[in-house]
């Protein structure tokens, strides 16, 4: 319910370009952070991981929207 109501938000705040490029590295980092922190109950860790490279990569991107954006990734692996 959250990414239905944010993401379009989001989409029209930062445009489609960036909308796509930061859909991308999260889809990345996700991915990463899966391999890296292998094992139950380090989600949270996975997540800061997550939002730590969005931040050096430079996306000022609010922290409910990566957190959604996170989760439908997640989602895709399972």
């Amino acid at each position: 319910v959250l990414a239905y109501k944010v993401f379009p938000y989001i989409k029209l705040k930062v445009g489609e370009a960036q909308w796509n490029n930061i859909l991308f590295w999260v889809g990345i980092t996700v991915n990463a952070a899966e391999q890296i922190y292998k094992g139950h109950g380090r989600g949270e860790e996975k997540k800061r991981a997550v939002r730590d490279f969005l931040n050096k990569m430079g996306f000022d991107v609010d922290l409910e929207a990566v957190d959604a954006m996170i989760e439908s990734e997640v989602k895709k692996l399972t």
